[in-house]
């Protein structure tokens, strides 16, 4: 509460409350209690040595320092694990929070950009691919939003595909194949969009001048998959 400027029994504080163990008392219980961050027999890709714990690990004295002052290298230890825990609860309250409610209400009002509801329309970006997971689960949508359009700073339009939860690279459904890699006038012509600005090669994400050129980028998209959904079945 005091590092929130939240009160008590704020319903926010006690949503900040419930997620700081899944961000971070978790992973530093498993680590106290000595639980594997893999299951047995499975190797790790790579070794973290950037964490908490092993921040807190390099407090200790070297074993070739004669004497050391412990309550020293202690009171440095619990600098860290303050300093981290302050951050966390801080980038929660001033950025996680704010942007939940912003991606909640974009979900509320889908309807309003495409009937068909799998496009949004973020009032302003924010970090809110966590949010639409945990929003959709909520509300028993999963796998409903295929795009996501926000304005970035130069205002310009991005149209932004949705990636299945837990997955970095995957995606619920990419911008054409066809539009992938082109930019300017060529897309502009190649999609019949105008202002288009380009298409990532990999098709996760679109660019458009205006709202209204990313939207069309993001619907021409889906009236194909749908288009071939149909097809295929028939």
């Amino acid at each position: 509460s005091t590092i929130t400027g939240l009160g008590q029994e704020s319903p926010q504080l006690q949503t900040i409350y419930k997620k700081i163990y899944d961000v971070f008392i978790e992973s530093v219980d498993a680590i106290d209690n000595g639980v594997e961050v893999t299951p047995e027999g499975v190797k790790p890709n790579y070794k973290v040595r950037t964490d908490l714990a092993s921040r807190v690990k390099r407090c200790n004295p070297s074993w070739t320092e004669e004497n050391p002052n412990y309550d020293d290298y202690f009171a440095k230890a619990m600098e860290i694990a303050q300093e981290e825990l302050f951050s966390i609860v801080k980038g929660l309250a001033n950025d996680w929070l704010p942007a939940k409610d912003i991606v909640v209400r974009t979900i509320e009002n889908r309807l309003a950009v495409d009937p068909s509801g799998e496009i949004l329309k973020l009032e302003r970006f924010c970090p809110w691919v966590e949010h639409l997971h945990a929003t959709e689960k909520e509300m028993n949508i999963v796998g409903l939003i295929k795009f996501v359009l926000y304005e970035d700073r130069n205002g310009s339009w991005r149209v932004q595909g949705v990636n299945p939860e837990g997955q970095t690279f995957g995606l619920r459904v990419g911008l054409r194949e066809p539009w992938r890699g082109v930019r300017d006038e060529e897309l502009s012509k190649l999609s019949g969009i105008e202002g288009a600005i380009f298409v990532h090669a990999a098709g996760f994400i679109g660019g458009a001048k205006t709202y209204e050129g990313a939207l069309q980028l993001a619907q021409i998209t889906l009236k194909h998959v749908a288009a071939a959904s149909s097809s295929s079945s028939q």
